[in-house]
């Protein structure tokens, strides 16, 4: 009987697991409605994963464009990922939200923090 008991701490990974891994995402990213135009691609490099995607904040700057184009008394501004609409009539932001929602954007949108 051993007098003395071991285990190892090692750091190991299994690469075709990666691999896996990133043909799932490239399959759900093309099967998602709110990602398949985004023109997304994942690719394996030896040491590092580069995605690309389309930017959502060249859709932010035509987003603020168009709010800053059509309605006057309403602002748009970009915060981070995200366009604060705001204006001192709620009747107008329900005209913004209406102008977004006639465009054809190549990304899904909600409307959040409504006050």
């Amino acid at each position: 009987m051993a007098s003395t008991y071991s285990f190892d701490v090692v750091s190991d990974f299994d690469r075709q697991e990666l691999v896996n891994a990133l043909d799932q995402s490239r399959r759900e990213i093309k099967s998602r409605y709110d990602l398949k135009d985004t023109k997304t691609t994942v690719d394996l490099k030896e040491e590092s994963i580069q995605i690309a995607t389309d930017s959502e904040k060249e859709d932010a700057k035509k987003i603020s464009k168009l709010i800053k184009d059509n309605l006057k008394k309403v602002q748009a501004s970009i915060q981070g990922d995200s366009v604060r609409v705001s204006a001192k009539n709620k009747d107008d932001l329900q005209a913004a939200i209406a102008l977004i929602k006639e465009e054809d954007w190549p990304m899904a949108l909600q409307f959040q923090n409504y006050r």
